[in-house]
């Protein structure tokens, strides 16, 4: 007789189990947040008592980075590919946490928005799929004058928009609440502004831009007015540096090594504002660039 459980053409052998076949488990994404970062930089001889994320001068660039990032928490992330186009920007007068002194209007880039940043990120085509740690940053410049922004505290908010089709990408983790952002906006309007305001371009054009000419013209102005400022000096310092004009960059540093330590830019409200060891500990690095420029 066959050793067999069932005889219907081919034997089984007793020892060998039935294993049935298991569907593949879906994997479960969530839905990306969203966050925001205005840029702008320190008040040296303005007022220091700023609002929110810093103040954005009237005439500096209004350059908006927009990201969607995985905070799910180890799950991927998945979201459409134009994500950009499914959002809500908005700005409006008055601080973060204040009734709404005005309606918001959506902000618009006035150039096509451009990705600077990006990790752990795959293409799908029509969708993005974000790692544990991914994320992308989109830049949009928007226009002050467009938006008829006066001197004041403003609050900008960015959320997910109809068009976002939550209910194909569900958010299984979270409730993607809107990520506001507060900040002040201030005119040009006084001589120390003027000095914030030349800075800024300053920094704008070498730090973020390596546009070393243009950059002087403005730590140029700057100096002609408050020859004893550090942040101008230190700036001018590095391009000379880079352009190798070791001699001129060593000139710069020791010039700013000299003001940090006996308090010389007297005009400049946030340097005047650190203890006496800080500006001794930078006043001694920034001698110590300027006796190895030339090395």
């Amino acid at each position: 007789m066959s050793n067999c459980l069932l005889c219907l053409g081919s034997a089984v052998p007793l020892g060998v189990l039935f294993l049935s076949a298991q569907p593949a488990k879906e994997e479960a994404f969530g839905r990306p947040t969203l966050q925001l970062q205005l840029h702008v930089i320190d008040v040296d001889y303005g007022d220091q008592n700023v609002h929110g994320a810093g103040a954005l001068l009237r005439g500096e660039p209004f350059e908006l980075d927009v990201a969607v990032v995985n905070g799910n928490n180890g799950p991927r992330a998945k979201v459409e590919s134009d994500w950009f186009n499914r959002m809500l920007l908005t700005i409006r007068p008055g601080r973060m946490f204040e009734e709404a002194a005005a309606p918001a209007v959506a902000v618009s880039c006035v150039e096509p928005p451009e990705v600077i940043q990006e990790a752990d990120v795959e293409d799908r085509g029509d969708h993005l799929l974000l790692g544990r740690d991914g994320y992308r940053y989109v830049r949009c410049r928007a226009n002050p004058d467009q938006l008829k922004l006066l001197r004041g505290v403003y609050t900008l908010r960015v959320e997910w928009g109809p068009g976002a089709n939550v209910g194909a990408y569900p958010d299984r983790f979270h409730q993607n609440p809107p990520f506001k952002l507060e900040f002040e906006f201030r005119d040009v309007s006084t001589d120390v502004e003027r000095l914030d305001f030349d800075l800024h371009m300053a920094y704008r054009a070498w730090r973020h831009r390596q546009r070393g000419d243009e950059a002087l013209e403005y730590i140029n102005n700057v100096l002609v007015r408050e020859p004893f400022s550090t942040a101008a000096l230190v700036m001018r310092a590095e391009i000379q540096a880079a352009k190798g004009a070791c001699r001129e960059a060593a000139a710069d540093w020791q010039k700013a090594a000299q003001a940090m330590r006996t308090g010389m830019d007297v005009s400049d409200k946030r340097t005047a504002a650190l203890a006496f060891d800080d500006r001794q500990q930078i006043a001694t690095r920034w001698q110590g660039k300027a006796d190895s420029s030339c090395r």
